[in-house]
C-alpha cells in the first residue's frame, strides 16, 4: 500500500524529467564526452526503487554508454522504514555515444 496513489506517476515523471535534462546535455556534448550524475535510490511502501539502475537502463536506450556506476554513500531510509542506512546513492558516469 502506497501512502499516495500518485507515487507511480510521480516516479515516472521524475525519470522522464531526468531523461529530458540528459537529452539536452547530450546535444551540447561532443562525441566521446562524458557526464557525471549522482542519484539516490528510494523506497516506497516497502518496495525498493533502484534509481541508479533504472536511470542507467534508460540512458543506454537514449544514446549514452555507461562508463561506471559506483555507490558513493549509504543514505538513510525514512523513519517509517526504520531509518537504516540501506539506500545507495550512486555516481553514474555516462559517455556520449555517436548518433
Amino acid at each position: 500500500m502506497l501512502w499516495s496513489r500518485w507515487i507511480p506517476a510521480m516516479a515516472g515523471g521524475y525519470f522522464a524529467n531526468l531523461l529530458t535534462v540528459l537529452d539536452n546535455l547530450r546535444a551540447g556534448l561532443r562525441k566521446g564526452g562524458h557526464c557525471c550524475i549522482v542519484i539516490g535510490d528510494s523506497r516506497y511502501g516497502g518496495v525498493l526503487v533502484p534509481a541508479a539502475k533504472i536511470l542507467a537502463e534508460l540512458t543506454e536506450a537514449n544514446g549514452w554508454g555507461i562508463r561506471g556506476a559506483e555507490p558513493v554513500r549509504a543514505m538513510r531510509s525514512s523513519a517509517q522504514h526504520g531509518g537504516a542506512r540501506d539506500l545507495d546513492e550512486t555516481l553514474l558516469i555516462l559517455d556520449r555515444l555517436a548518433d
